[in-house]
């Protein structure tokens, strides 16, 4: 039985009722409060609708494809069997995309992969690209070091047909800025402008908006829509970005087709007569 409403007892509810949770914690705390009074205030609090503190909510990922899921999974490729060192690195940067890239963003990269072993092997898009592009990282790697110990000026890397640019995007992170001037990806379905826009990329070209819509590169990225088996679009490419005196490392290894033919074309002429104006 709680006895009589004392004046004592409805100024505490008074107290409870007019200034919400903090006065039924004062009430609770204070000096001489009986168990008679505390126990309704207990239970008024338990029903206030006061928020749980953050600390005590289970926090749920933002995509299933965690840092720690894709780190156990990068483990299990052929890449970090022959660059373990390499894929400890390449791990790093996966946890820093997490938390720099949007939902959106993120999920173009952890989306299976749509063709060849990432197809049947149900891999994450980033996860088979790194696989792929693991051996020219690992040599790209190393002639950039060569270059810089050898007291060369800052390279440009080329990436030809670079697709979405995932060579691209882990060389910037894994290289060192001091020794690499920009990196150009190079492809036919990028913006022509190869600048952000305002809206929607435009039709039929891919979205920029990983490599400009998310804050500074390490290394700047810089992507030009040139299509390579355009002689007017490799002279472009020539006059303006494979030039004196800043040597100039060019990786194509997305070259297929006629793309392949052309890749052995440059190979076997000299630079001025292929791009000749």
């Amino acid at each position: 039985m709680h006895g009589k409403w004392t004046s004592e007892r409805r100024r505490v509810w008074a107290q409870v009722l007019c200034k919400g949770g903090a006065a039924a914690r004062l009430s609770l705390d204070g000096p001489g409060m009986s168990d008679e009074l505390s126990a309704p205030i207990r239970l008024w609090r338990g029903h206030s609708g006061v928020p749980v503190p953050p600390e005590a909510l289970p926090q749920a990922p933002r995509s299933r494809w965690t840092p720690g899921r894709l780190r156990q999974l990068m483990q299990t490729i052929p890449a970090a069997a022959l660059y373990p060192e390499l894929v400890s690195r390449a791990c790093d940067v996966l946890e820093r995309w997490y938390e720099r890239f949007s939902l959106k963003v993120w999920s173009r990269f952890v989306h299976f992969a749509d063709s060849g072993v990432g197809r049947s092997h149900q891999l994450p898009k980033v996860v088979k690209e790194f696989n792929e592009v693991a051996p020219v990282l690992h040599r790209l790697m190393d002639w950039v070091a060569r270059s810089a110990e050898a007291g060369e000026p800052p390279v440009a890397v080329v990436d030809l047909c670079s697709g979405f640019g995932f060579l691209s995007m882990f060389a910037s992170e894994l290289l060192p800025p001091s020794a690499v001037e920009r990196i150009y990806l190079v492809d036919a379905a990028w913006p022509n402008q190869g600048l952000p826009k305002g809206t929607k990329h435009a039709p039929g070209t891919q979205s920029v908006d990983h490599i400009y819509g998310n804050g500074a590169w390490p290394i700047p990225l810089v992507t030009l829509s040139i299509d390579v088996k355009k002689g007017s679009d490799m002279r472009g490419l020539a006059r303006h970005v494979i030039r004196d005196p800043w040597p100039t490392i060019i990786c194509g290894i997305h070259l297929c087709g006629t793309l392949s033919s052309r890749s052995k074309t440059w190979h076997t002429h000299k630079r001025s007569e292929l791009f000749k104006s």
